[in-house]
């Protein structure tokens, strides 16, 4: 094998020996010609297109040279006309005049006729409206006479209220007798039913018996019939015991002892009397005994419930007779208190508030309809108002349009009125378009020619420019090129080359030379291992004999484990791959991690942006900003002002609020303030927006007005205006108050008194004047 690899690269010696001589002369001709050869046919692409450009500039200068003579006999041509466009445009505008003035004549004939038809609805409003005045006092008239005809509610109201409780008081009375009565019917009826009890048997014919002595009568009896049950119960355990001893006798045996006695002899048994007799005479009497104790346990419950309700309906009665009592004295009070000389009846009263109801009646009626008449009457007064405001707007624009009208007339001085008289107002127009049109053509064209005539007459320059510096580079790179030429014959006379053909045929097959050199010296590297791997094998294999199968089995097992290196680098490079890949991802995911955090952020901020953006949102923010800003300015002034007591506020709703450090720090509303207060707030918020007003505009003026109202002030208020005010003195500020008040003239020394002069208007009076 190695005998083989050697022999195949000695087979391929010759042609790597010419592919390396090959790589020699071309390096030569790279070194010595390449870049020559490159430069002289750049140069002479460069000269071929420096001609073409020249030739391309020529012709495009000659056509420059024949627009622009053109050109300049056609601005000759228009520029008389081009002088004289302002008449036209003169004419125009005269002709728009004239269209005004018959606008204007039109509007000041509507406009005299609406004046003069406005005028007779103010007249004929005017009536309705006297009318109106004068049925409404009739009706205020009658009004008050039905008003002054109504009787006293207050007095009727007080005698109905007394009939009304005397009425109360009446029927309390009343009911406390039906009552009283209804408890005495009751009683009565208990104590028939008693006396039904009392006729039983177990009373032995004993009547007229309290409920108590009934109840001690029960009693008694129930403790005899205890006593005769207590007596049955021991006769009948003594006749038990007569009959467990007969039984005995009866058992009773010679020489057999006796279970009581232990006796062995009985001479004499005992011998009872009839036992069953004594028995059933015991349960009759037993009967009888239970039987009457029920009876008589009944008839204590049956009294007892009666003798419950008797004491009830007893107590109730005393508590009526009571009330009654009471009522007969408060109805005897209330009939003293009667003290009035009419009214004496309920009847006469009831009349009263009849008449007074129709009285009333009769004015709602009338009030309605003065309600109406005022509501037509203001309708009218409004229409009437309405129309005067309009007559004045209406003589003011009909005076304004004859005014104008006579200043559009003395502007026309090219176009006669007289002319255009038959004329109609979409002639005149359609006349002024034409002279408009025209005047915008002559503009036109004469501007586009002069302005196509500048560019023709720049581009002109710009070429011939062009073509001056293209023949002189075309002269530099023909010189150029003769001197790569005499460059490319004394290098070839150098050379071992015969042509320069031949230099040209080497360059145009390029050759990667350092692969080529690296393939050269792997092949000899090649060659140089394969002698010494094949002399080696000569050493060690010396006179050995051949063992094919041997060479085979080693080649096999080489075979395999160059099937297992195959495949374990195969394995290797899927888990590079896949190792590669999960790197990827991460970089990945970090870098999508990293954008997700940035979007999330702007998320946000998009999201703030929109809920500042929606509706009025970002108007609110930045007003509550504002005012917040304002607000701080303001209260280091305000905080001074009230010495430490009071700060301004801004809500959440962007109101002012006051926080009073005198009672708690708590909150409270600016309309709490008192005058003083709310002018040193007014002020300090003033101060502070001047201040900012100053701060945008860049200024220095420290004056301003106020007009606060002071008239609404107190003395206490104006006191501590008067203080706020002399404070800004040691801000440099002068501020100027608007005020009738006398107070603050006498304290304010430099001063201007304004009256108002029914004929001369405002008189303005300075203090520093010697005739104020």
């Amino acid at each position: 094998e190695s005998q083989k690899a050697l022999n195949s690269l000695l087979q391929q010696q010759p042609e790597f020996t010419k592919l390396e001589m090959r790589i020699t002369r071309y390096e030569q001709s790279v070194a010595a010609f390449k870049h020559l050869l490159k430069s002289l046919n750049e140069n002479r692409a460069k000269e071929r297109s420096r001609r073409e450009q020249i030739l391309t500039d020529e012709a495009k200068l000659k056509l420059d040279n024949e627009s622009i003579d053109k050109l300049t006999n056609v601005v000759e041509r228009l520029k008389l006309q081009y002088e004289k466009r302002d008449n036209l445009r003169r004419k125009a505008d005269e002709l728009n005049t004239l269209i005004e003035i018959k606008e204007l004549e039109e509007a000041v004939v509507d406009e005299a006729k609406r004046v003069e038809d406005g005028n007779k609805y103010w007249e004929e409003t005017n009536k309705v409206v006297a009318g109106l005045k004068k049925n409404k006092d009739t009706l205020e008239k009658n009004i008050s006479k039905l008003r002054a005809s109504m009787p006293d509610f207050t007095l009727l109201t007080n005698i109905k209220a007394w009939y009304t409780e005397k009425h109360n008081l009446e029927k309390q009375i009343n009911d406390t007798k039906d009552q009283l009565k209804i408890c005495s019917d009751r009683q009565k009826e208990l104590l028939t039913n008693k006396e039904s009890i009392l006729k039983d048997s177990i009373f032995n014919g004993a009547t007229n018996l309290s409920f108590n002595k009934c109840t001690q009568y029960l009693e008694s009896e129930t403790s005899k019939l205890n006593k005769l049950q207590s007596d049955l119960t021991e006769y009948e355990s003594h006749v038990l015991v007569k009959s467990r001893l007969e039984a005995f006798a009866e058992n009773l045996k010679d020489n057999t002892p006796c279970p009581l006695c232990g006796s062995l002899h009985h001479p004499e048994l005992f011998k009872s009397e009839d036992l069953k007799a004594l028995q059933l005479e015991i349960k009759n009497r037993r009967l009888a005994l239970d039987k009457k104790q029920q009876t008589v346990s009944s008839v204590s419950k049956q009294l007892s419930v009666l003798e419950v309700s008797y004491n009830e309906l007893k107590r109730r009665a005393e508590e009526l007779e009571k009330e009654n009592n009471k009522s007969v004295t408060n109805y005897n009070n209330h009939s003293k208190q009667f003290v009035w000389n009419k009214y004496l009846t309920i009847e006469e009263l009831n009349s009263a508030f009849e008449d007074m109801k129709l009285i009333q009646i009769k004015i709602t009626t009338s009030e309605d309809e003065l309600k109406q008449k005022v509501s037509y009457l203001n309708n009218n007064e409004n229409k009437l108002e309405r129309a005067r405001l309009r007559l004045e707007e209406l003589n003011k624009s009909l005076t304004i349009h004859k005014t104008t009208l006579h200043s559009l007339h003395q502007q026309l001085k090219t176009v006669s009125l007289k002319d255009y008289t038959e004329y109609k107002e979409d002639s005149i127009i359609e006349e002024r378009n034409i002279l408009l049109n025209e005047y915008k053509r002559i503009e036109k064209e004469y501007s586009h020619n002069v302005n196509l005539l500048q560019q023709k007459s720049q581009q002109r320059d710009i070429l011939n420019g062009q073509l001056v510096a293209n023949i002189g580079e075309l002269k530099k790179e023909q010189s150029y090129i003769e001197d790569l030429k005499k460059n490319i014959s004394y290098e070839l006379d150098k050379s071992d080359f015969t042509s320069i053909k031949e230099v040209e045929t080497l360059l145009a097959d390029e050759i990667d030379i350092r692969a080529e050199k690296l393939r050269i010296e792997e092949f000899k590297n090649n060659i140089l291992k394969s002698k010494s791997t094949f002399e080696q094998y000569q050493n060690e294999v010396g006179e050995s004999k051949y063992d094919s199968d041997m060479h085979n089995q080693l080649k096999n097992e080489i075979n395999e484990i160059k099937a297992q290196v195959g495949q374990m680098s195969e394995e290797r490079g899927q888990i590079n791959e896949q190792h590669k890949r999960l790197i990827k991802n991460i970089e990945t995911q970090l870098t999508l991690q990293k954008e997700f955090k940035t979007l999330e952020t702007r998320s946000d901020y998009i999201k703030t942006m929109k809920s500042l953006f929606k509706a009025s949102g970002f108007v609110n923010y930045i007003s509550s900003v504002y005012l917040q800003n304002l607000c701080n300015a303001a209260n280091s002034r305000f905080f001074q002002l009230t010495r430490q007591k009071l700060s301004l506020e801004i809500s959440e709703d962007n109101n002012f609020r006051i926080r009073d450090f005198m009672n708690g720090g708590k909150q409270r509303s600016v309309k709490t303030l008192s005058g003083g207060q709310t002018f040193q707030a007014s002020l300090s918020l003033a101060l502070a927006l001047a201040d900012n007003i100053q701060k945008i505009t860049e200024s220095n003026q420290n004056f301003f007005f106020l007009d606060e109202g002071f008239g609404s002030l107190d003395k206490e208020s104006l006191n501590v205006v008067f203080d706020t005010l002399k404070s800004l003195r040691k801000e440099n500020r002068i501020v100027g108050v608007i005020s009738h008040v006398e107070e603050m003239q006498q304290e304010i020394e430099t001063h201007l008194h304004i009256e108002n002069d029914e004929e001369k208007g405002s008189i303005i009076q300075p203090s520093w004047s010697n005739n104020y």
